[in-house]
């Protein structure tokens, strides 16, 4: 496995582990990021960048 892998699997790990003792945080925290990705005024692309 390499780095981008590694670090991909560790913030998944994280979320799941955020998610089952934080649910309900967890679910306005994935509305919220929803919200932030959905197009607007700034492209998906503007955004990635700013992020």
């Amino acid at each position: 496995m390499n780095d981008v892998q590694r670090h991909v699997s560790d913030f998944n790990e994280a979320m799941k582990m955020l998610s089952e003792s934080n649910p309900e945080e967890m679910r306005e925290f994935r509305e919220f990021m929803n919200s932030v990705i959905k197009p607007g005024r700034l492209d998906t692309r503007t955004k990635e960048l700013i992020a």
